[in-house]
């Protein structure tokens, strides 16, 4: 009898468990997932008040790794001013846009001309974010937009030179919050011109 009682508390303690783990941010879903179906299996083998325990704790640990997320996602995405936006146009001048810029040398090198729109350089790359401008790509999808050229940097391609920017949050060229590449002095013979 004793055996069979601790057979019937076994679920509901590992219910409780794994209620508990999934207050864990990144494990957190998977783990009160399984918190909450055992806690169930628990309630309705056993009736024990131990599956109640681990099916609540399943249920908010799942509830807060959610909500932890989408603060995450809000703040990374959504929300304008502040660190991430700073962090964003920090990667964007010292990481994409000088991509970018190497990406148009390499077309003309190649093709022996600048590329005569930014979506020309797909003929020399399977990688789309070189030209996708993120700031534009992330408000394309929250608008559920496909990628269009509005979600390209600005690009306009001048003979022997070109002009290349981020047209910042607002989406308009040639306006306070577009972002320019950082220069580099030892970049040499270049196209790219600051316009």
């Amino acid at each position: 009898m004793v055996k069979k009682e601790v057979n019937k508390s076994k679920i509901g303690t590992v219910s409780i468990v794994l209620g508990a783990i999934s207050f864990i941010p990144l494990i957190g879903l998977f783990t009160g997932i399984a918190a909450i179906i055992l806690g169930i299996i628990d309630i309705k083998k056993n009736k024990s008040k131990l599956g109640i325990i681990g099916l609540v704790l399943g249920i908010i640990g799942i509830l807060i790794t959610i909500g932890l997320y989408l603060s995450l996602f809000y703040f990374g995405f959504v929300q304008r001013g502040g660190i991430y936006d700073e962090l964003r146009i920090k990667m964007v001048q010292e990481q994409q846009l000088p991509n970018t810029i190497n990406a148009i040398e390499a077309y003309n090198a190649r093709f022996g001309k600048y590329p005569d729109k930014i979506s020309d350089l797909k003929q020399i790359s399977s990688d789309p974010w070189i030209y996708l401008d993120q700031l534009q790509f992330v408000k394309q999808a929250f608008n559920g937009q496909n990628e269009s050229e509005q979600t390209y940097f600005y690009y306009e391609n001048r003979g022997n030179t070109y002009y290349l920017f981020s047209k910042g949050v607002d989406g308009q060229p040639f306006t306070q919050d577009d972002i320019f590449p950082l220069a580099n002095s030892t970049i040499g013979n270049i196209g790219y011109r600051h316009p």
